[in-house]
Formats: structure tokens, C-alpha cells, sequence
């Protein structure tokens, strides 16, 4: 036994100091391949971000899609801004949702990483996405992120405070209020000095809003600001919304030169620059694409692997799985010797003494009348001599006992005795013979002198069970183990006491 003992030890160190050395190599041949990964995919994510900001939309889109296998290799800025200019190129044509999933990624990551510019920018996207989408609760929850926040830049955190106020007023509260938040956030702008271009949502917002009331005067006013600025700016996307907006204002007005104008400027923009069919297809065919693409680098992985490396991880895998083997084996011994114990000690509780039973019944259904107090205390005096006969020569270990052998006994008649069984013990003859029946079971496995030559079947039998699959599953209920293992056990635990 020692010297097993100490050959374990011996193995368990060796077996510990290879894997540790196999980890060690691994990791370190795999860095090399992380760093060009990662070189790569910024690469991808650079090239992605400079086609949204020059307004190619689809070329983006697929750029940028094309890195999202790779973003185990990103680092936390390229992976925030990947899923930030896809949820923006997916808002851009008014696919809300896929916007929203896309922001969740990058919010998750700016708030793990400590991005509070990321983080701000990420709640406003979300909480407009959800106003676009009808959804008024999830809007006011990101907003209440948005104001908890403990953000450095206040002013940043001001404007998007007020810009997603007006929002909320004019889509679902109150558009007067929403109108007055629209104002102070673009006041707000210049009071605190900040970018002009951030007054382009607030102005498209209210002109959609004048639009919508009919005051079609104010609306191209601020259609005006909004132009300017995405012009000035070069936010294509917007240029062709504010093409769109120029030609419905007019059209209502009644201009139709001007009308026509800003129609033939709005189809031409829109097929150039934003190419919603481009989109739809690019979209559609992305995630077929992904699979196809993720295969071809899984293919490609394999075959850079070396012989040497899968035997590495092979042995790896072998010793680790060894481990884990032994490791569950040894808890799902010590589960189950525990479990045996504790049935060990009931069984000898009960050959000490029998425990005092307090017969009350388990469920009343009604309030407690006098009829009622001298039916329960029938049917307690019932159930006690039922415990009585059950306790003297284990009438139960024929298999031939049954309800009406037991009402007999008693001297009463099977549904007064049912009924008490039912009513005290919890659950039916059936469960409450069954019962009975395992204890004893269980009793004479742990008893290996008298009935270890004995069989499974011979003490199922024993104690007045015909079925042996019954006898199993009444066991296992009872005691959690199965009486195979129970018996197992036992033998095991005689041995030891010897």
C-alpha cells in the first residue's frame, strides 16, 4: 500500500509538471499567431471605419462583418468600434433591432473596459434605438443608466441627458416638453462650447416633429440646420435624409418645383451613396458567408498544426480528461458514501428505538368544526393501530398484504383505512407499504452476516416485493441510492469493521 501510495504521488507530479510545461509551450506558440491575428483584424477594422466615415455604407458593412470571426484578436477599441459602425450602418436603414444588438456588444465591452466616452455613446445609441422601436421602457431604462453614470465629461453626459429627454417627450410623453428639451440641448451646445455638428439630432428631430403637426414653415427651418451641417460635414447618410425630408416638405407645400428638385437629388443620392439593395443583399447573405468563411480558417488552422503540436494536445487532452475523470469519480464516491452513512444511521436509530410519532394530519381542507375534530380523532386512533400492526412481525413482508388484509387487522374496512393512510401519512397505500418494505430492505443489506450471501432479487423478495424493477425504484426514492450500490457498499463498510 505505501509503495502504491507513493508511485500515485510520483505519477500525479509528473502528470502535473507535463501539462504545465505542454501549457507553457502552447501559449507561447500561440502568441505569435494572436499578434498577427490581431495586427490583421485592426487592419480590417481601420479600412472598415475609413469606408463609413467616406459614406460607403455597403462597402463598411461588408468590411467590417468580414472581422467579426476574428474578434477573439481584437483589441477593446477595434472591438467597440466594430460593433458600433455596424449597428450604425444597420441604423442608417432604419433596421433598428440589428442596430440595438450590435450596440449591446460594444456597451458590454466599453463598460468591462472602462470606456466612458464608448460607454455614454453607446447608451444614447441604444436608448434611440429602442424610442424608434416603440419601446418607451427600455428607452427610460438606458437613460437611467445614462444620468447614474459617474462620467467625467459632464457636458458630454448633459447633452445626451437632454437630447434623449426630447426624444422621449415628443415620441411618447409629451411633444410640448419634448420640443422645449429639442431647444435646450441645441442652446446647450453652444453654452458649453461643444461641436455644432451634435445639433444635427435635435434639428432633425424637430423638423420631423413640425412636420408631423403641419407647421411646415418652422420644419424647413430647422431642415435648414440640419442640411447645413450634414453637409458641412459630409455625413452623407444624412444628406440623403435631408433630400428626402426637402422633397416631402415641399411636396406638402405645394411646390412641386422644388418638389422635383430635391426627388431627383434624394434618387440620385440614394442609389450612389446609401444602395439600400446593396444593403439588403449584404445583409442576407452575411451569415452564410461568416460559416463559409470560418470554415475555410478552421481548414487553414489545420493545416499550420504541426505533428508535434497535436500530440502535445492530444497528451493534454488525455491527461486533463484522466484528471477530470478521477476527480468526478472520486466525489461521486464520496457523494454516495455519505448518502450510505447517512441511511446506516437511520437503520441503527431505528433498531435502538422507535421514534415518537406525532399522528396529526397533513392537510385540512376545511375549518375545524366539532363533526369535523371527532373525525380527525377517529381517523388518528385508526392510523395509530395501522402503526401499531405495521410495527409487530412485519405483516407487510408478504407479498400477498394488502389494503383490505390491513383494514382487517385493524378492524375497520378499507376506505376508512385508505382515508387515514392518506390523510397522516402523506401519500397512499401503495407509497405507505412501499415504505415500510424498503426499511426493511435496507435494514438487512447493511446486516452482510445474515443476508450478504444473499441477492438483490432474493432481499427484494424477502421483504414482499414481486417486481424487482418496483423494488428498485421504491429503493432509489426512499433512499436516494440504488440497492446494488446500497448493497456494495455495505459489503465494503463490513470489511473495513472487520
Amino acid at each position: 500500500m505505501l509503495v502504491h501510495k507513493v508511485l500515485h504521488s510520483l505519477l500525479s507530479s509528473a502528470a502535473i509538471l507535463t501539462v504545465v510545461t505542454v501549457i507553457c509551450f502552447i501559449i507561447v506558440s500561440c502568441n505569435n499567431s494572436r499578434d498577427n491575428s490581431s495586427h490583421d483584424t485592426h487592419t480590417t477594422v481601420q479600412n472598415g471605419r475609413q469606408q463609413y466615415l467616406n459614406g460607403d455604407y455597403t462597402s463598411a458593412l461588408t468590411t467590417l462583418q468580414s472581422a467579426l470571426p476574428d474578434t477573439a484578436f481584437m483589441d477593446t477599441d477595434d472591438y467597440i468600434n466594430t460593433y458600433y459602425y455596424i449597428g450604425n450602418i444597420h441604423f442608417a436603414y432604419g433596421d433598428f433591432m440589428s442596430a440595438a444588438r450590435h450596440y449591446e456588444k460594444a456597451y458590454r465591452r466599453a463598460v468591462s473596459a472602462q470606456r466612458e466616452k464608448a460607454e455614454i455613446r453607446m447608451l444614447i445609441n441604444l436608448a434611440l434605438s429602442s424610442c424608434h422601436t416603440g419601446n418607451r421602457d427600455k428607452a427610460l431604462y438606458y437613460g437611467r443608466l445614462l444620468t447614474d453614470m459617474k462620467a467625467k465629461d459632464r457636458d458630454s453626459q448633459r447633452y445626451f441627458t437632454l437630447l434623449l429627454k426630447g426624444y422621449i417627450g415628443l415620441m411618447f410623453d409629451n411633444p410640448s416638453q419634448g420640443v422645449a428639451d429639442m431647444m435646450k440641448t441645441i442652446q446647450f451646445v453652444d453654452s458649453a462650447g461643444m461641436e455644432q455638428r451634435l445639433k444635427l439630432s435635435p434639428a432633425s428631430a424637430l423638423c420631423e416633429h413640425y412636420e408631423n403637426i403641419g407647421m411646415l414653415d418652422s420644419a424647413l427651418s430647422y431642415l435648414a440646420v440640419y442640411d447645413s451641417l450634414a453637409v458641412l460635414h459630409n455625413l452623407s447618410n444624412l444628406v440623403v435624409d435631408t433630400r428626402r425630408a426637402y422633397m416631402r416638405l415641399y411636396t406638402k407645400a405645394g411646390n412641386m418645383e422644388h418638389a422635383l428638385k430635391y426627388q431627383e437629388e434624394y434618387f440620385h443620392l440614394q442609389d450612389s451613396l446609401m444602395n439600400p439593395e446593396g444593403y439588403m443583399s449584404i445583409r442576407s447573405s452575411f451569415q452564410q458567408e461568416q460559416q463559409r468563411e470560418s470554415e475555410e480558417r478552421i481548414a487553414s488552422l489545420r493545416l499550420t498544426v504541426t505533428t508535434q503540436q497535436v500530440l502535445i494536445v492530444t497528451i493534454v487532452i488525455a491527461l486533463l480528461a484522466i484528471g477530470g475523470f478521477i476527480f468526478i469519480r472520486n466525489k461521486y464516491l464520496i457523494a454516495n458514501r455519505q448518502l450510505f452513512r447517512r441511511n446506516r444511521e437511520i437503520v441503527r436509530l431505528e433498531q435502538s428505538t422507535r421514534s415518537e410519532v406525532t399522528v396529526s394530519p397533513k392537510s385540512t381542507a376545511v375549518p375545524e368544526t366539532e363533526t369535523t375534530a371527532s373525525v380527525i380523532t377517529a381517523d388518528r386512533e385508526l392510523y395509530q393501530r395501522i402503526l401499531d400492526y405495521m410495527d409487530s412481525g412485519q405483516p407487510y413482508c408478504n407479498p400477498d398484504f394488502s389494503l383490505s388484509v390491513l383494514a382487517g387487522a385493524v378492524e375497520s374496512n378499507t376506505k376508512y383505512v385508505s382515508q387515514a393512510i392518506n390523510e397522516f401519512s402523506g401519500g397512499n397505500f401503495r407509497n405507505f407499504l412501499n415504505g415500510y418494505r424498503v426499511r426493511e430492505a435496507r435494514r438487512r443489506l447493511i446486516d452482510v452476516a445474515a443476508y450478504g450471501h444473499l441477492t438483490i432479487q432474493s432481499v427484494a423478495e424477502s421483504v414482499g416485493f414481486t417486481s424487482a424493477s418496483v423494488f428498485n425504484t421504491a429503493f432509489r426514492k426512499f433512499t436516494g441510492m440504488t440497492p446494488s450500490l446500497y448493497q456494495k457498499m455495505a459489503r465494503q463498510e463490513g470489511k473495513k469493521e472487520c
